[in-house]
């Protein structure tokens, strides 16, 4: 039962992105999204396993790390899911390094000869739900693979898949992408309860998902979790206002002492 007086929900907080994604209540909707953008059957991606994938350390003194949401499609297959709600340094390097890492332990435990005695290798999509625009484009969906200037795709080991969110949910960017990625898009960018239940009420496996939504964020001993990760994300927003601030104020003072030049 949905408590629509619940206001405020913020899946792509970090707690909530991978309790949420990685839950059977939202199976359905990750599955029909992740179909649209990768091409894999649903039905594959239904009986995949969704997991917490630990990335191999490459040094003793790392920390460990942990992907968002690790699908396991087979031995040699794999989909790693990153929700993006900020654009910090190196992020897209921290996300490829996370694919690279499983591609080489999948390589080295996994890999399989065929019958003609060549080795099959592993492949690895990875995709990016980005909560920003860096790449400044109109394109909701970005696909990047290995190839050179004249288009030729070296190899399939690693595709990586942006979705810019904010051009997924904007009708004049989104009219040629697959309803299941504006839907999903439209999930991960809701700000509360009643906005996903006034938007999904009727389809049965969206509000399956937003009732799991609420479960989390009702949950006492998930609170913690999603509060801390909320204060963390707080203090990021006012950084980067800051330094937007900052830098608009330093291009009018130069725009200014430019016009006195003149």
């Amino acid at each position: 039962m949905i408590n629509t007086k619940l206001k405020k929900v913020n899946v792509m907080n970090d707690a909530v992105a991978k309790a949420f994604l990685r839950s059977k209540e939202a199976r359905m909707i990750v599955a029909s999204f992740l179909s649209e953008v990768t091409g894999i059957d649903k039905s594959v991606l239904m009986n995949a396993t969704y997991t917490g994938g630990e990335i191999p350390k490459r040094r003793n003194y790392e920390k460990n790390k942990e992907s968002d949401v690790m699908i396991l499609i087979d031995e040699l297959n794999r989909i790693i899911i990153e929700v993006n709600q900020f654009n910090t340094e190196n992020l897209y390097r921290k996300n490829t390094e996370y694919a690279m890492a499983s591609i080489l332990e999948m390589t080295k435990r996994k890999s399989k000869r065929d019958g003609k005695g060549n080795i099959q290798y592993p492949k690895v999509i990875l995709v990016s739900l980005d909560n920003f625009n860096s790449f400044h484009t109109k394109r909701p969906i970005l696909t990047f693979l290995p190839r050179d200037e004249e288009g030729h795709i070296e190899n399939d080991l690693y595709q990586s898949i942006h979705i810019i969110l904010d051009n997924a949910v904007n009708n004049e960017y989104n009219k040629d992408i697959p309803e299941e990625v504006i839907k999903f898009a439209k999930l991960l960018k809701a700000k509360s309860i009643d906005e996903l239940v006034e938007e999904f009420e009727g389809d049965e496996e969206y509000m399956e998902a937003v009732g799991k939504l609420e479960e989390l964020v009702m949950d006492p001993d998930f609170a913690g979790a999603y509060d801390k990760g909320a204060k963390t994300e707080w203090l990021l927003e006012d950084m980067q206002l800051t330094v937007r601030n900052e830098r608009n104020k330093y291009l009018v003072e130069k725009k200014k002492v430019y016009s006195r030049k003149k």
